[in-house]
């Protein structure tokens, strides 16, 4: 069945999140001061584990194969989620 979940983002270099295979993601956001993805997922999938990385506004991303998946706010900084597809 089709549901949204949603999954807190650690500021961390990688993040790994086991989600059902197929999840969307649908938005990243701040929510009471955590980033946040909110993603389409069926709930009935196989979980896969997905790895994204996250890069504050100005810095280096240094792999062309990241895909950018969204962006939240962290008082003065933005951060921009990017998903490492292998």
């Amino acid at each position: 069945m089709r549901r949204v979940y949603k999954y807190p983002i650690q500021l961390s270099d990688m993040v790994e999140l086991s989600m059902p295979a197929g999840a969307r993601v649908l938005l990243v956001a701040a929510q009471h001061g955590v980033g946040t993805m909110w993603a389409e997922v069926d709930d009935l999938a196989l979980y896969e584990v997905r790895r994204f990385r996250i890069f504050g506004t100005g810095h280096a991303i240094p792999d062309d194969s990241l895909i950018h998946v969204g962006s939240f706010l962290d008082g003065d900084f933005v951060w921009h989620l990017f998903e490492a597809i292998t």
